[in-house]
């Protein structure tokens, strides 16, 4: 996969029907240190990740994938929220992407993660590596 190609998929509001590749850009985003993607493909990347963990065929997908959803949802919520404080953020934010982080925020929360913070907080060390693997 290519910056590109992550670029044109979120263009795609149907992206994460194409299960296979999804969960791979979400790799590819995860490992790749120089990608730029604006707000609003950061909602998109929101909006498809919710989408695909409720259609996930099965919930092994989702368990083989949360290091790459964990670390996603504080990659949209650090910059969709920035330096705004938790009420400013989600006074200004879209309903729609505010429930599809608090839908992927209770998914982490019910797997076993590093704790989390109360939702809208962001984690300022990512800790994937405490995952803890099944």
């Amino acid at each position: 996969m290519s910056s590109d190609a992550v670029h044109n998929a979120l263009k795609l509001q149907d992206f994460y029907h194409k299960k296979d590749q999804f969960w791979q850009m979400l790799g590819f985003i995860r490992q790749t240190t120089n990608l730029k993607l604006s707000n609003i493909e950061h909602r998109q990347l929101a909006r498809q990740l919710n989408l695909a963990i409720e259609n996930a065929a099965n919930f092994q997908t989702i368990q083989y994938s949360v290091e790459n959803i964990y670390y996603i949802y504080f990659l949209v919520l650090g910059k969709l929220r920035g330096k705004k404080s938790v009420q400013n953020w989600m006074f200004e934010e879209k309903k729609e992407t505010l429930t599809d982080l608090y839908n992927i925020y209770k998914l982490l929360f019910s797997l076993e993660t590093p704790e989390l913070p109360t939702f809208g907080k962001t984690n300022t060390e990512i800790k994937i590596s405490q995952l803890n693997k099944k």
